[in-house]
């Protein structure tokens, strides 16, 4: 019995690095995107989806292949940055956690209390 190994991530980042070589469809039908992909063999081209790929790899083994999971990646939205996610207050010199208003405890309760 084997077991099917998923692709590794640098596979992926390898598919992905090649992006910009990638040709960009639509299926008329229901207006499904797809990508043409090149293979790793010279002169292989792959038509490739989110949920399949003609690729030896999505055909003959259980679970996505490296392009389909590069494709999910490319279409992923941005990942927000860590400054993003917890912002630093805005008084200046202040390096405390920041809520939506901008401001760290301290400062909003001193805001409020100006108020």
């Amino acid at each position: 019995m084997t077991t099917a190994l998923a692709p590794r991530p640098a596979a992926i980042a390898a598919v992905l690095a090649k992006a910009s070589t990638w040709t960009h469809g639509t299926r008329k039908s229901d207006g499904k995107p797809f990508y043409y992909i090149p293979g790793n063999t010279p002169g292989s081209v792959y038509m490739t989806a989110t949920d399949g790929c003609t690729c030896p790899s999505a055909q003959n083994r259980p679970g996505p292949c490296k392009h389909s999971l590069a494709i999910r990646e490319h279409q992923a939205p941005p990942k927000k940055s860590y400054a993003e996610l917890y912002p630093v207050c805005k008084v200046n010199g202040c390096d405390e956690d920041a809520g939506r208003s901008g401001r760290c405890m301290d400062h909003a309760r001193r805001l409020l209390a100006n108020d």
